[in-house]
């Protein structure tokens, strides 16, 4: 089975310099990621390749903020990959501030 990866630009933004904020990342209502925001900038981008089997499914992958007084994660854009050559590659999808709603057909 074939594989597409999903290169998810997040637009991260600290509001406190005392305290890291953190974000999850949710696929179909589970959580897969976890991270504390690391940067020393008050706004950064983040970038996330997740892996995706072509199962002919429709997905919905969320960024949430842990903590929303320490800081905001939206998402800014997102490419897929097939995972065989490597070239981007077009998959209908659903972008909009924190989700996106996709489907990978088998190949």
């Amino acid at each position: 089975m074939s594989y597409t990866t999903a290169k998810i630009t997040i637009h991260a933004e600290k509001f406190n310099t005392e305290k890291n904020p953190r974000y999850r990342i949710y696929l179909d209502d589970q959580i897969i990621i976890e991270r504390m925001y690391w940067s020393d900038h008050k706004e950064t981008e983040v970038v996330e390749n997740i892996t995706f089997k072509n199962d002919d499914q429709d997905h919905i992958l969320e960024v949430c903020s842990v903590f929303d007084d320490l800081g905001t994660f939206l998402i800014k854009t997102v490419d897929f990959v097939d995972g065989d050559t490597g070239q981007i590659v077009k998959v209908p999808c659903t972008v909009n501030q924190n989700t996106i709603t996709f489907s990978t057909d088998r190949r």
